[in-house]
C-alpha cells in the first residue's frame, strides 16, 4: 500500500473515531488523548493531520453530513411526481440518520451546548432547506403544486423527519418508517398539489 493511501486511511480513521467519541462523551468531554487512544495512535499523529480538536470536528461535519445526498436526490429525479421524489428523499434521510446516528446525536446534542455547533447545524439545515425549496419552487412554477412559501414547507418536511428520528426512528422497523413517510407525504401533498 502506498504511503499516501495509508495516510488517507489514518486520517479517515481519526475522523470516524472522533465522531464516535464526540457523540458518546460530547465534544468538550472528549480529549485529543481520548481520540488517539481509541484510534491506537499517538497524539502527535492527530496534530499531523489536524491543527486542533476543532479542526477535527470540522472534518467530522464535512465527511458525515447529508447535504450531498439531499442535493443528489432533488437534482436527478425531475421526471418523478413530487410525492415520489419527497418519498425518496425522506427514505434516504431516514436511512442516513439510522446509519449515521452518531452524527445526528453529536450535532443535535452539541448544538444545545455549543454556539459554534449550533451555527453549523443551522447552516447544514438551511442548505438542505434551500435545496428542497428550489426543487419545490420548480414544481410550483410548472403547476404541479401550489405557489406557497416553499422554504417554510421545506423546513417543515426536514424538521419533521429529524423529530421523528430523534423520538422514534432508532427503535422502529423499516415498515414503520415506510408507513410514517407515506402518511406524512400523503398529508403534505394533499395540501400542496394543485389537482
Amino acid at each position: 500500500m502506498k504511503q499516501s493511501d495509508r495516510s488517507a486511511q489514518s486520517k479517515e480513521k481519526l475522523i470516524d473515531t472522533a465522531l464516535e467519541l464526540f457523540s458518546l462523551k460530547g465534544y468538550t468531554g472528549t480529549t485529543v488523548k481520548d481520540i488517539a487512544k481509541e484510534a491506537g495512535v499517538t497524539d502527535g499523529l492527530i496534530y499531523h493531520y489536524f491543527s486542533s480538536k476543532e479542526e477535527l470536528l470540522h472534518a467530522v461535519l464535512a465527511k458525515h453530513n447529508f447535504l450531498e445526498d439531499v442535493q443528489h436526490i432533488l437534482q436527478f429525479h425531475d421526471e418523478l411526481p413530487v410525492d415520489q421524489t419527497l418519498y425518496r428523499l425522506g427514505k434516504r434521510l431516514l436511512e442516513l440518520m439510522v446509519n449515521k446516528s452518531s452524527f445526528v446525536i453529536l450535532v443535535f446534542g452539541e448544538a444545545q451546548r455549543n454556539e459554534m455547533m449550533a451555527g453549523k447545524l443551522e447552516k447544514l439545515i438551511n442548505e438542505g432547506v434551500v435545496a428542497l425549496s428550489r426543487f419545490l419552487e420548480k414544481r410550483a412554477q410548472n403547476g404541479e403544486i401550489k405557489q406557497i412559501d416553499q422554504q417554510s414547507l421545506s423546513r417543515h418536511f426536514i424538521g419533521s423527519l429529524f423529530i421523528y428520528f430523534m423520538t422514534y426512528g432508532k427503535s422502529r422497523t423499516e415498515i414503520e418508517h415506510k408507513l410514517y413517510l407515506e402518511t406524512t407525504i400523503q398529508a403534505l401533498c394533499e395540501g400542496i398539489k394543485t389537482s
